[in-house]
């Protein structure tokens, strides 16, 4: 992977919310939050999915502006506080790369909700404040009918590659298996970083059972987003293993799309992806560095690509 960049110039205990009348707990803006000994005010929601919202918030007496990811999971879910609490570890672990979503603090607590089964167990992250994701910033150029000079596309590729990287030289390996436009953010500093580490899988998945591929196919569909997945997690039937060549398939995908602002495999990509068959557009401009970049991480086979 080092030698495919450098061919193209690269190198390598908290106040709660109340409750809503469904069961979970309310949005949390305008209210004051202590986590980890600081005091915050919580602004508004910009972002929600699954069980997670994050929020503008701002510290009170230093009036500093982050991102607060809330993580609720119903009391009885054990198998779901474990996950959140995974993200959290795992996030606090590689917190320190430049090209990762800096965590400042963190909090697991109890909130109550009106539920007979004991209300919801919430996980607080305190990150720093980036507002604009990669997938805004491509649909932006979409909409404008512009696209991003090949300095730009090769400015968020190796920030993400830099993450990925760091990541795959972890013991054992991590492998983020969810590399994609919406989960690569725009920093106040104009740096690209990686977040959102809750798909994370630790060390190279090996299956030898047929019920050990059944449970992998469903790990993969709920873990993975089907645009980015690569040829392994599609047909685990016939490589029998997931590793870190299917985070290096993504980050060929992810170049590709800010080279040329759609998708290789459409959104149909099952078997576009086994068989590799993309192409690119006519006339479109690209270095050949860059064309052979995305075609090596496009390889089918894993152990083929950088």
């Amino acid at each position: 992977m080092r030698k495919a960049l450098k061919d193209v110039g690269l190198s390598s205990g908290a106040k709660q919310g109340s409750a809503t009348a469904g069961g979970r707990p309310s949005d949390l803006s305008r209210a004051t939050l202590s986590v980890a000994g600081r005091h915050w005010l919580v602004e508004e929601m910009f972002a929600e999915g699954g069980m997670a919202r994050v929020y503008k918030a701002r510290e009170l007496s230093t009036s500093t502006r982050v991102a607060m990811k809330q993580m609720l999971v119903p009391a009885d879910r054990q198998d779901a506080q474990s996950e959140a609490e995974r993200e959290a570890d795992l996030h606090a672990r590689l917190s320190d790369h430049p090209n990762v979503v800096t965590l400042f603090s963190r909090d697991v607590s109890r909130a109550e909700a009106h539920r007979s089964d004991g209300g919801f167990v919430q996980t607080l992250l305190v990150m720093e404040l980036c507002e604009r994701s990669l997938a805004q910033h491509i649909n932006a150029h979409v909409e404008a009918k512009t696209r991003m000079t090949e300095e730009e596309v090769l400015k968020a590729f190796a920030a993400c590659s830099s993450a990925v990287g760091y990541m795959h030289s972890q013991t054992p390996p991590l492998i983020h298996r969810d590399v994609k436009p919406e989960n690569l953010l725009l920093a106040p500093d104009g740096i690209w970083k990686l977040c959102d580490f809750g798909s994370v899988a630790v060390g190279e998945l090996v299956m030898n059972t047929p019920m050990e591929r059944a449970r992998a196919e469903t790990d993969v569909g709920k873990n993975t987003t089907p645009t980015y997945r690569a040829p392994e997690m599609w047909d685990v039937f016939r490589w029998g293993a997931i590793g870190k060549p299917a985070d290096v398939w993504a980050l060929g995908c992810l170049l590709y799309q800010l080279c040329f602002q759609r998708l290789p495999f459409g959104a149909e990509a099952k078997m576009p992806a086994l068989n590799g068959s993309y192409s690119l557009p006519s006339g479109h401009g690209r270095s050949a560095g860059v064309v052979r970049l995305i075609s090596e991480l496009l390889r089918v086979e894993p152990n083929e690509r950088p």
